[in-house]
């Protein structure tokens, strides 16, 4: 993940504690599915000097185990989590309450999947519909180091400033710190992202943000993490890191998977 400057993630998201991912509720059943879902960033980053989160205050994150995914998921109903998986690896597993990648540090529960579900209209050219839906070969167990994070209602426009967390490259190209990173991210209208990418290449079922200047992005390694806004008064999924032009680039924002578009979709296939 790059920033200009680090923020602590302790400092965003208190209402939700979840080190690297969060899917069920305590008693592996969510109790509602559309505020009970949780991210997965599988091998996520954040670009620049992002900062260092605190344990127990990782929004939305999770690892992946064994081989990590170029793109990671992010999101968890009843025993799924939602992903963009566009690319999902073949070593099926995920880590939640993942800190420090290199330590053990006894918060991390690893848990094997036992189905994937990609979107259906998945378009790896075009990296449309860039989502998907994990299911849990078991629930995890909710503490101060995992928990869930909301999804939006279907159809909510994000605004305002949003947190996006990985342990992706800490700058374009270079090397990816051991401790999760955030940053924070203002979201760009549609528009915007438009005339930076081309009219043609932002659909409605994505969603920007970032800095003019840049110097705040995710990055490499960091696809498939979340991207945490709370604009309607509590923090919620927002967004899954996707694609964009290089990292942190001036005027070109990152470019996310818009949740709000697919929670109909979620809702149906977390069954």
């Amino acid at each position: 993940m790059f920033s200009s400057e680090k923020y602590m993630y302790e400092d965003i998201i208190e209402t939700f504690k979840y080190a690297s991912c969060t899917l069920h509720d305590k008693t592996g059943i969510s109790q509602d599915p559309v505020n009970e879902v949780s991210n997965l960033g599988v091998d996520a980053r954040v670009v620049g000097t992002g900062t260092a989160v605190a344990p127990g205050h990782d929004a939305g994150q999770v690892g992946g185990a064994g081989v990590r995914a170029s793109k990671g998921a992010a999101r968890v109903t009843l025993a799924r989590v939602l992903a963009a998986l566009g690319h999902s690896g073949t070593d099926h597993g995920v880590v939640a309450g993942e800190h420090n990648r290199d330590v053990d540090e006894g918060n991390e529960q690893t848990i094997v999947l036992s189905k994937i579900i990609q979107h259906e209209d998945y378009n790896g050219f075009t990296i449309s519909n860039d989502i998907s839906l994990l299911k849990l070969s078991q629930p995890l167990t909710f503490n101060d180091y995992v928990g869930p994070i909301a999804l939006p209602e279907a159809g909510h426009a994000a605004s305002g400033e949003c947190i996006v967390s990985g342990w992706g490259a800490l700058s374009e190209g270079g090397s990816s710190p051991s401790v999760l990173q955030k940053v924070s991210v203002p979201i760009v209208s549609d528009a915007e992202c438009r005339d930076a990418y081309g009219q043609n290449d932002i659909d409605d079922s994505m969603i920007c943000a970032g800095v003019p200047e840049g110097g705040k992005d995710s990055c490499q390694g960091d696809s498939g993490g979340p991207l945490a806004c709370s604009d309607t008064g509590s923090p919620y999924l927002a967004g899954i890191v996707s694609w964009g032009y290089g990292c942190a680039r001036p005027n070109y924002p990152g470019v996310y998977t818009e949740v709000a578009y697919f929670v109909d979709w979620v809702l149906a296939n977390a069954v």
